[in-house]
């Protein structure tokens, strides 16, 4: 991921992603003014109408401790909260609307054995729940859409 620019001399340089259960985790790392490492901890919620995931029950930490800690968290939850959401939310929506861009209203061909091919042209989804289990993320959808079977095995006579 390259550098994103929250403020001139403030730039957030990786993101990694855990969770347990509908619990996720971001570590964010900090380098500029302040060379720190957040923890972001939210509850995702995908809007079907914008395609967009929002994040619930936000809330951000400093995992480095020291002598401007209390001032710094201070300021992460209420200066910089807005901007770091805001960032975070738009790289999300930006890889969500990649995915829905590659599936919708596109036909996919699939293969499967013995002679047949499958097409699926997905018109809509919607993501019902989106987890973690023993550090995997799992996402349960429901897909509405078209499926066409077809033979792809010409038949001598």
């Amino acid at each position: 991921m390259p550098p994103i620019e929250l403020r001139e001399n403030l730039k957030i340089t990786s993101l990694k992603i855990d969770g347990e259960g509908d619990l996720f985790s971001l570590e964010v790392q900090l380098s500029g003014k302040f060379n720190k490492l957040l923890q972001i901890h939210f509850k995702p919620r995908f809007d079907k109408q914008s395609h967009r995931l929002i994040l619930d029950d936000l809330n951000i930490e400093m995992m480095d401790k020291g002598l401007l800690s209390k001032g710094l968290n201070w300021m992460m939850q209420g200066v910089m909260q807005h901007k770091i959401e805001e960032t975070i939310q738009n790289q999300l929506d930006e890889k969500l609307q990649e995915m829905v861009l590659e599936y919708i209203n596109k036909t996919q061909k699939i293969t499967l054995p013995e002679g047949l091919a499958m097409e699926l042209r997905v018109q809509e989804f919607d993501i019902l729940k989106m987890y973690f289990k023993n550090s995997k993320l799992l996402i349960n959808t429901e897909v509405l859409g078209q499926v066409s079977l077809k033979s792809d095995v010409e038949k001598s006579v």
